[in-house]
């Protein structure tokens, strides 16, 4: 399981154990990774990852990005696959790093693309 939000035992005291609001697993059968998680603005969490199973459109492809947002309880509200299919060219694979806010209330999400050109792996940033 996962572990949610944790909120303080008491008003102010900085000795105060932290106590889990919820503790949920996601993903499916095979290997799904998160990289980064964020505390929402509305309480919630939003995550990046790897998505290895076939949770989120039925068939991603392995290794495809994986974005998913929680509210405070811990269901999914957003759940993405980013892939190279329609986004990237053919034989990309990327890796998500980071997800941060941004001052629209949207979310960017930060890593590396690689693809193999002529035989040669080329890594470039990714932002999306």
């Amino acid at each position: 399981g996962g572990l949610g939000p944790v909120r303080g035992g008491g008003a102010g005291d900085p000795n105060a154990t932290p106590v889990a609001t919820f503790s949920k697993s996601y993903g499916g059968p095979d290997d799904d990774i998160a990289t980064d998680v964020i505390q929402t603005a509305d309480g919630g969490l939003a995550f990046v990852g790897t998505v290895n199973s076939e949770i989120v459109y039925g068939r991603p492809e392995r290794g495809d990005v994986w974005f998913s947002k929680l509210d405070a309880d811990g269901n999914v509200l957003v759940q993405r696959a980013i892939g190279d299919r329609p986004l990237a060219p053919a034989g990309v694979s990327a890796i998500v790093k980071a997800v941060r806010p941004t001052r629209d209330g949207g979310y960017v999400l930060i890593g590396t693309a690689a693809s193999k050109v002529a035989g040669q792996e080329i890594s470039d940033i990714l932002v999306s």
